[in-house]
């Protein structure tokens, strides 16, 4: 652990040197800022920057140590503590205030269910982008970043209000791929638009190896205020926010095994006075099998105490339409004490998990194959319980 934290922090220091390096060069070449001014401050992360506004570095610190016991039908419990993320952020923008870039590290990782004392992750870079806006209506962004598809996994860990996402999420979710994106805003800001390409999904820090990519895209229409993506309703919004969404994908992808498959969703997200209300409904098509899944989240929260604490419901399913293929559901509840918005927060929930896919001593999960049934997807009659209790840090 002490190599990674030196890993960090000589990235940290590497980062933050090249910068004002670049800053200060920058500030005497413009020709308007020739003593090369920068201020060093914190808001909402430590950052130095241009007085000119044009050169920016911010660093954030994100934790989150976590209890989890899982008690798996007719196997061995499970009662562990993990770090279920410890991360460093950079973001800022260089040269342009329109040039925006953002990279982050995870030093470790846990996992959703800790069903294998082996499934930590390490040293692994997740976001690596730069974006460019030529105008609220257009921008690009290139490099590795999530795919703009499904509304749970677009929603940052750090802003949900459960400990972690949902099983849902782990069937129809395309984690972070590398490739392109357009996307803007239109009619004063009130539709969201994104068209990309990437190598072909859940593809973290790896090329493509033949000539097959991911596509596809998502819209979002604010129908009332700026809902943005954020669970619960953390600062007891006086307007009503409303949002809408539809979203669409078709994957080819090259590794053996996997077959080409086409996804449809939408959503709707809401919040107000401390309530708050997230439903996703999914289509999922397996092209080779003739296969189909169909999947729904619905999730509510309202703070007792306002900007406080807060109690949340979720459930979930995931509907295979083949006979042979089993289906699972997921229903819980979360409650979470608010010291400082989603910044600094405690959160406990409870899961029981119907059908559910644990299996003890291996890395298991509900994945797409699910929809053809076979290993690794859901266990007919296998009823688990999940309890876990996470503080989240992130400055």
């Amino acid at each position: 652990m002490n190599k990674k934290l030196l890993q960090i922090a000589g990235i940290a220091v590497f980062v933050g040197l090249s910068t004002t390096s670049a800053v200060l060069a920058n500030g005497t070449d413009s020709g308007k800022d020739k003593d090369g001014s920068v201020s060093v401050g914190y808001d909402k992360g430590v950052y130095i920057k241009t007085d000119d506004g044009k050169n920016k570095l911010k660093i954030n610190v994100h934790l989150q140590p976590q209890y989890q016991t899982l008690v798996m039908e007719g196997q061995d419990d499970v009662h562990t503590f993990q770090i279920r993320r410890g991360q460093i952020h950079f973001t800022g923008n260089a040269f342009s205030e329109n040039l925006t870039y953002r990279v982050q590290y995870e030093a470790i990782g846990g996992r959703t269910n800790t069903t294998n004392e082996g499934e930590l992750r390490a040293d692994q870079l997740l976001d690596a982008y730069i974006n460019y806006k030529f105008m609220d209506e257009i921008e690009i962004r290139a490099g590795q970043f999530k795919p703009y598809y499904n509304r749970e996994e677009l929603t940052s860990d750090t802003k949900l209000n459960f400990v972690d996402r949902s099983t849902l999420n782990d069937v129809v979710s395309l984690g972070r791929d590398l490739g392109l994106a357009i996307h803007g805003k239109v009619f004063d800001k009130k539709l969201e638009w994104a068209l990309y390409l990437t190598n072909e999904g859940n593809n973290v820090n790896r090329t493509n190896f033949n000539s097959e990519l991911l596509m596809g895209g998502r819209f979002v229409y604010n129908i009332m205020g700026n809902h943005g993506y954020e669970q619960g309703d953390v600062k007891d919004s006086e307007d009503h926010h409303l949002a809408v969404a539809v979203a669409g994908n078709y994957n080819r992808p090259s590794n053996a095994g996997q077959n080409d498959m086409m996804a449809m969703a939408g959503d709707v997200a809401y919040r107000h006075r401390g309530f708050s209300l997230v439903g996703e409904g999914h289509f999922v098509r397996d092209l080779d099998a003739d296969a189909t899944v169909l999947g729904f989240i619905g999730q509510v929260g309202y703070f007792i105490v306002p900007e406080k604490f807060e109690v949340a419901l979720r459930g979930i399913g995931v509907v295979p339409t083949q006979s042979a293929v089993v289906n699972g559901y997921e229903y819980g509840g979360s409650f979470n004490y608010y010291f400082k918005g989603h910044d600094l927060k405690l959160q406990a929930d409870y899961a029981m998990l119907i059908n559910s896919p644990l299996v003890h001593n291996t890395t298991t999960g509900a994945r797409n194959f699910i929809t053809r049934g076979g290993t690794g997807g859901f266990i007919q009659d296998q009823t688990d319980h999940r309890f876990r209790m996470q503080a989240t840090l992130f400055f």
